[in-house]
């Protein structure tokens, strides 16, 4: 025990503790203790999981929204749901899939084709912008894309199949997408790409933070739930 005069009070003195002194100094009484609530917050399966389940979901939505709008617009058209592209001059033909560019429009006319190619892109940007909001590192973010691409188009296919019977089945022809060029071949090559790309982008999503890499900084925003606070920057 010491005794400390303290000059504002002429006459009194303060007893101060040599032990409470120096353990009010240590690092582990100025930190407080984590409460359950806060150590459960920070469990990165309980953020990942719902995310994923939240991109699955998106996925198959936008896959009917795709795939109403392909019906919607075949049958106002009068345009069949068999994909024949026509005469065409390829660039690379993969045997399973090819690279063309037709002599004519693929899609009735000019307009036609180029409004749909340019609501491609807007597909790949909003697949790219959810992604962007699921994660914070890159590795886990192309990881989302990767499993919200996949699903959406998966889900395509089973929502056309289920709402007008088309494809027929796994050898049908189909036009895959229109950027740069036209890509053709049969329906199994996008469901096997789709279904690879699903497995990697949920391992790349769910992994643990590998070992020894810095935690990143906590968002500011505490209603922020978009990813759990372990979640490492690449």
């Amino acid at each position: 025990m010491r005794e400390i005069t303290d000059g504002s009070a002429p006459g009194s003195t303060l007893v101060v503790n040599d032990k409470v002194r120096r353990r009010a100094r240590s690092p582990a009484a100025r930190s407080p203790r984590p409460s359950a609530q806060t150590a459960a917050g920070t469990d990165p399966w309980r953020t990942r999981v719902p995310n994923l389940v939240a991109l699955l979901t998106f996925g198959a939505a936008f896959g009917y929204v795709e795939a109403a709008v392909v019906v919607y617009l075949r049958r106002l058209l009068g345009v069949s749901m068999t994909y024949d592209v026509g005469p065409s001059r390829t660039h690379l033909d993969l045997g399973f899939m090819s690279f063309v560019t037709p002599t004519t429009p693929p899609l009735v006319s000019a307009d036609i084709t180029r409004t749909e190619t340019l609501r491609e892109a807007a597909t790949i940007v909003m697949l790219a912008a959810v992604a962007w909001l699921a994660a914070r590192s890159w590795a886990r973010r192309s990881g989302a894309f990767l499993v919200a691409f996949a699903t959406w188009d998966i889900t395509y296919y089973l929502w056309l199949r289920m709402l007008v019977g088309w494809p027929q089945g796994l050898g049908t022809k189909d036009v895959f997408f229109l950027i740069p060029v036209t890509w053709v071949g049969p329906v199994a090559t996008p469901l096997a790409i789709s279904t690879a790309m699903l497995l990697v982008g949920a391992w790349f999503y769910l992994r643990p933070r590998p070992p020894g890499r810095a935690e990143p900084a906590p968002p500011r925003d505490a209603g922020s739930h978009y990813d759990d606070s372990s979640d490492a920057r690449a």
